[in-house]
């Protein structure tokens, strides 16, 4: 099995981010997953909106899926929540992978790299050592009481 770390963010609700969690523990086992993080989008050269905070965390889970095969469910995931690439300040759901098999995905893999930037200026780290550090180790139950709290509060 391959050890994933994903940062999933949003800023239309945490439901979306709910349903992505409950998805992706059918991929594999959840290993760890990071605290929530409400903060503000990062300024989108070009768009004069109103942009609405993000909630973003990160996960570590282990699938047997390959790269191309986890990328491909990531994005039907993703359109499930409606994502829409055309709007910039509106994000159902953006689902990256930061690390795969211990492989850092460089930036210009990944389709929108602004989670990662925005824990780096967040953190203040090194970029490639950003979403690491936010990982802590929960257990099941925790993730299920932190996947129930979401739900019933949609």
């Amino acid at each position: 099995m391959a050890e994933v770390l994903l940062a999933l963010g949003g800023n239309q609700g945490a439901y979306s981010l709910a349903y992505a969690l409950t998805e992706l523990k059918r991929l594999g086992e959840l290993q760890a997953m990071s605290s929530l993080v409400k903060g503000p989008a990062l300024p989108v050269p070009g768009w004069e909106g109103n942009v609405a905070d993000f909630l973003n965390f990160t996960l570590v889970m282990s699938t047997v899926q390959s790269l191309p095969e986890l990328t491909e469910v990531i994005h039907a995931l993703e359109q499930t929540q409606s994502r829409r690439r055309d709007l910039p300040g509106v994000c159902t759901l953006d689902i990256d992978v930061l690390r795969y098999e211990g492989v850092w995905q460089r930036p210009f893999e990944l389709h929108r790299p602004h989670i990662r930037l925005a824990l780096h200026e967040l953190l203040g780290m090194p970029e490639d050592e950003v979403a690491w550090p936010l990982v802590q180790v929960c257990h099941a139950t925790e993730l299920d009481a932190w996947l129930q709290n979401i739900l019933s509060s949609a």
